[in-house]
């Protein structure tokens, strides 16, 4: 199988979008809402512009992460979207 090293290579540059929306002090929701490319080296990521609110402005309470699981290991990560 001459692709298994690129299969690998992409499939560890691919990511979620994770928004949390919190509901009061104490509840929150949380929900993959897209997908996410690494572009360079797991510092820099793209994704669609709808993912935000839909293009709409985004709500003070709402957090964003990327989200990933590195050589589809046992660990997950997560960073804040800035």
């Amino acid at each position: 199988m001459p692709y298994i090293s690129e299969i690998k290579t992409i499939r560890d540059s691919v990511g979620a979008v994770l928004k949390i929306h919190r509901q009061g002090p104490n509840r929150a929701q949380a929900a993959i809402v897209g997908t996410t490319w690494a572009i360079v080296d797991n510092q820099y990521f793209i994704t669609a512009y709808h993912v935000f609110n839909n293009g709409q402005t985004r709500d003070p309470n709402d957090k964003f992460y990327i989200f990933s699981v590195p050589n589809n290991g046992p660990r997950a990560q997560h960073v804040p979207v800035i």
